[in-house]
């Protein structure tokens, strides 16, 4: 698949509105481990780009993600741009057990409200990308809120102001 400008015209809340899908998914994806919030805004043909990865369908890449053995990671966002269809995310991942730092890239692309399109950056362990660039699916800090994890997303409204929807999480049992 070859992403190239589709040429439709986006406005600044759609840039907006892109964003906030992007903050609301991997808001719940590391405050709560909700992986399905994830898959949720992901296309039924998804593709994940990265030459060293063996995940490329939603699937594949969902279920790396399921698998991360990376618990207790915190994830700052140091950059988080929307220009058109694509949002690109520039952050920082700490996992203090380790002690193992990591600054990553990811860019997604967006076609009719959903992403269609993932790339990680695999010399900085963007999103996705095998064990050490998942965002830990199970991070949790015993006795702590997992949704302070995520520094700068907790809160997130679009330019306007107003709130993204919540993403609906399937009923349990």
């Amino acid at each position: 698949m070859t992403t190239q400008n589709t040429g439709k015209q986006n406005t600044g809340q759609q840039n907006a509105d892109h964003k906030l899908i992007v903050q609301r998914a991997l808001a719940q994806l590391v405050g709560t481990g909700d992986v399905d919030a994830l898959g949720k805004v992901l296309s039924d043909d998804f593709v994940h780009h990265r030459p060293d990865a063996t995940s490329r369908t939603k699937a594949e890449w969902l279920a790396a993600v399921r698998a991360s053995p990376l618990g207790d990671m915190r994830v700052d966002v140091l950059h988080l741009l929307a220009d058109g269809d694509h949002v690109v995310m520039h952050s920082r991942r700490h996992h203090p057990g380790t002690g193992a730092e990591i600054t990553g890239v990811d860019i997604w692309r967006f076609d009719d409200g959903l992403i269609a399109e993932a790339w990680g950056d695999p010399r900085t362990g963007g999103l996705g990308g095998g064990a050490s660039g998942v965002v830990g699916a199970s991070a949790h800090r015993p006795g702590k809120p997992r949704a302070h994890r995520l520094a700068g997303l907790r809160n997130a409204r679009s330019a306007d102001g107003r709130a993204p929807p919540p993403v609906e999480r399937p009923p349990v049992g």
